[in-house]
């Protein structure tokens, strides 16, 4: 064949430049979606980051309007009933004077905001005049009930002095007859608010963030374990675990509110169960003896939250599920791992769902016998993960520390 009559590379050179090209088209293409999809992901972060100071803003606000509204002072009796619904089942005292911002309390603590408040109890913020440190107040409510919440908060504080991943105590002070609970400002987001931030991340479980995630949730569950693991080894428990958790910068949790073992046990000598009712452990639940296995059940339901994206199950469904609770089932649904990880291996994401069921096993035999064998579970499952991703630059070494 002549060298006219060979076949022409013309073509192939025309086309090799128009196929580079359209990679090049593809590759920035995808590259541009790959841009707007975080710039999605970093929109919607602000968008939770900011809302809920919005909403705080307005019920302050709204506070500010009925302050200025009100031409008499509301009745102790009402306010106590408005703040915690069944106080009237208590002997209310006559005196609950409202405390307002700017007020000094014991010549010391000058009160910031009012926080919020629990079970037993009014919360402020406070700064602390002698080092201008932030603080928490705490005072009970009027009444038996909150009173003795008050008193075996303070002295669980006592026992549990400086333990690793608690809030710490600081002062017991008195104002016009009322007793204040001061410990130190852990700053951060309660547990529920920090899930609720991060649900943006559940739109794409395949991505890095969603990995990283993952991986927080797992140092929040170790620095829990740490803080339970300290409690058990003087003998508590702590039996009310859930929002009062407060996850810190670099994932670090902080365990709050003590001493609900003791009235635990005083009550279910009376056949009285207590706690949240939707996390609390069978035995919990049926007001029997509990030891510290109860805590990593409801720990277990925590994590298993945490990765479902939910803050607690529906408020419709609490009074059955506290039924189921009591009689040994903790959920009539199966752990979808691979839908919760889609993009882990099957061995990991294995880890992790015999991780959580093992936390809250209907049995305490099956559960993880100690808090530090759960911490250093939640540990290999972080290193597994990092191997995974090739992010390991060291080998795991389990401590109990």
């Amino acid at each position: 064949m002549s060298a006219l009559s060979a076949p022409v590379d013309c073509n192939s050179v025309v086309l090799r430049p128009a196929n580079q090209a359209n990679n090049q088209a593809r590759a920035r293409l995808a590259r541009a979606r790959q841009a707007l999809s975080l710039l999605k992901v970093m929109f919607l972060r602000q968008v939770f980051r900011i809302l809920p100071q919005f909403v705080i803003t307005a019920l302050n606000l709204t506070d500010l309007a009925d302050t200025v509204v009100k031409t008499r002072p509301v009745p102790a009796q009402k306010r106590a009933q408005q703040l915690r619904p069944d106080a009237g089942a208590f002997a209310v005292l006559t005196t609950f004077p409202d405390i307002q911002v700017g007020e000094t309390i014991a010549g010391k603590y000058q009160i910031s905001s009012r926080l919020g408040h629990g079970g037993f109890g009014e919360v402020f913020m406070a700064k602390d005049l002698t080092d201008r440190s932030d603080v928490v107040l705490k005072r009970s409510f009027p009444g038996e009930g909150p009173q003795r919440g008050f008193e075996a908060e303070y002295e669980a504080m006592q026992v549990l002095a400086g333990g690793p991943n608690l809030v710490r105590f600081r002062d017991l002070v008195e104002e016009r007859g009322e007793q204040f609970l001061v410990t130190d400002y852990a700053p951060g987001q309660n547990l529920a608010y920090h899930i609720f931030y991060c649900s943006v991340y559940f739109a794409d479980r395949t991505s890095k963030v969603y990995t990283d995630y993952v991986i927080s949730a797992f140092k929040i569950i170790a620095g829990v374990c740490n803080a339970l693991d300290y409690i058990h080894g003087k003998g508590r428990l702590h039996l009310d675990l859930g929002d009062n958790i407060v996850v810190g910068d670099n994932d670090e949790a902080t365990v709050l509110d003590l001493g609900l073992d003791k009235l635990f046990e005083e009550e279910r000598l009376n056949g009285r169960a207590m706690g949240k009712d939707i996390f609390n452990a069978p035995e919990q639940a049926r007001a029997e003896a509990c030891d510290g296995r109860a805590d990593l059940y409801t720990l277990g339901i925590i994590a298993r939250l945490m990765f479902e994206g939910s803050v607690e199950p529906l408020a419709g469904e609490r009074d059955m599920i506290a039924f189921k609770r009591s009689r040994g089932r903790a959920f009539d649904w199966p752990l979808q791992t691979l839908d919760l990880f889609p993009s882990f291996h099957g061995g990991l994401a294995a880890s992790i769902e015999k991780f959580i069921t093992t936390l809250y096993a209907a049995s305490p035999d099956q559960r993880y016998q100690s808090a530090s064998d759960a911490r250093v579970a939640a540990l290999q499952i972080i290193d597994q993960i990092e191997q995974e991703r090739g992010l390991r630059v060291s080998p795991f070494v389990a401590t109990a520390s």
